[in-house]
């Protein structure tokens, strides 16, 4: 994931900007834009595209609005280009056959330069999302692809399977040391694991368990992760690490998303996740 090192290294931090917008909370500024939500979100993208290392559109609150959704969500891939890392929340995991596709979709249709992926299904759901030749599964892709999987989320329902004991370690610790080995084998270092800020101690565990693994680290702000708590954990290891913040820079106190004072949050987040 070099291209996610050099956009740390040029913005001086870590910090990922979650474009959750809701598309009943768009400033009137922009009710009357063909599609209101891209338009949004484009602006917000001009205005703190020098301040965050990568961004983070969530497909949901694009395909909600069917075909005018995903035309809004191209278009803002599109307005992102280069100007930053650019992660597509999209969740995938299938079968290999229909995980080609989905690759495809994401990484060849919208410039994804990593998505999310659910590993559930296991390693041959996961490989062909991150090719080694564009030649391999007729993809088209390029081999700079990468995906972070997800391990140990922030939600509540994690414990439901995430906290399963399985021959003496948590479900998602048995992801963790499969995303390493894969990563070593076939993967070419380009996964990463999603863990969730609300668990600082497993966070530090897995940093020091796996100092090397690039993580996107979502749950600080509205959902309640503690920044210095993963500050801590951060400096343990030496991988890239992005922490992920969504609703706290997006609404803040005044619930709205006007992008000059999205860009005043975002500057103060980035101020507290500047590298050392």
């Amino acid at each position: 994931m070099q291209e996610l090192i050099t956009h740390i290294s040029q913005r001086g931090n870590t910090l990922c900007l979650g474009l959750d917008l809701d598309p009943e909370r768009i400033p009137a500024a922009f009710q009357g834009h063909e599609n209101p939500l891209a338009a949004l979100a484009c602006a917000i993208v001009d205005a703190t595209h020098d301040v965050v290392a990568a961004y983070k559109p969530n497909t949901a609150f694009f395909e909600q609005e069917g075909s005018r959704g995903w035309a809004g969500l191209e278009a803002l891939c599109r307005h992102i280009d280069n100007r930053a890392f650019l992660i597509v929340d999209a969740k995938r995991g299938d079968i290999g056959n229909t995980s080609a596709r989905y690759a495809r979709a994401l990484f060849q249709g919208l410039g994804a330069h990593a998505i999310t992926l659910a590993p559930y299904m296991g390693r041959d759901s996961v490989e062909p999302f991150l090719p080694k030749t564009r030649e391999r599964n007729g993809a088209g892709l390029a081999p700079g692809m990468g995906a972070y999987v997800l391990a140990l989320t922030s939600n509540a329902g994690a414990q439901d399977f995430q906290m399963l004991d399985i021959g003496g370690k948590p479900l998602y610790w048995r992801v963790l040391e499969s995303l390493d080995a894969w990563n070593k084998d076939w993967a070419d270092h380009r996964l990463g694991a999603v863990v969730g800020a609300t668990r600082p101690t497993d966070l530090e565990a897995i940093r020091r368990a796996f100092p090397a693994l690039p993580l996107l680290i979502p749950g600080v702000g509205a959902q309640g992760g503690d920044l210095e708590s993963v500050r801590r954990a951060l400096d343990l290891g030496h991988g890239p690490a992005l922490v992920n913040v969504s609703r706290d820079i997006l609404y803040g106190p005044d619930a709205v998303a006007e992008p000059e004072a999205v860009r005043a949050r975002a500057l103060a987040y980035a101020a507290r996740m500047e590298c050392a």
